[in-house]
């Protein structure tokens, strides 16, 4: 599912609980990140950073272990609370290692959330 941007602005401010995955990409860094973060805070609330709720990764590190992003989409923290994982510098390589770990979600699992860069058309 592709968002116009109309369309994610209310998605950021509130996700879905039933969608396992955003990716969030754009030529300027500041603005995805600017998006990343409210998603995340959305999704966490104020103290979910510091409560362990979110698992950040390096899309690069996916090559070297693909089941990475799978234990951490399931992982279930100290606090109590919904998830986020984050897999920033996303690559074509690693959406193909994130395949089986979006097959395999479940609602109540962490909710990923992908960075990029300028992407081509989708």
């Amino acid at each position: 599912m592709k968002l116009s941007p109309r369309d994610a602005a209310g998605f950021l401010a509130r996700p879905d609980p039933r969608v396992p995955a955003l990716l969030i990409f754009g030529a300027d860094p500041m603005r995805v990140a600017e998006r990343r973060q409210k998603v995340i805070a959305a999704q966490l609330g104020d103290q979910g950073e510091a409560e362990m709720r979110l698992a950040r990764m390096p899309a690069a590190d996916l090559r070297r272990e693909p089941g990475a992003a799978m234990d951490a989409m399931r992982a279930q923290g100290f606090f109590a609370g919904p998830r986020a994982v984050l897999i920033e510098d996303a690559t074509d390589a690693a959406a193909e290692a994130l395949k089986p770990t979006l097959a395999a979600w479940e609602e109540g699992d962490a909710l990923m959330v992908g960075t990029a860069g300028a992407a081509g058309a989708i």
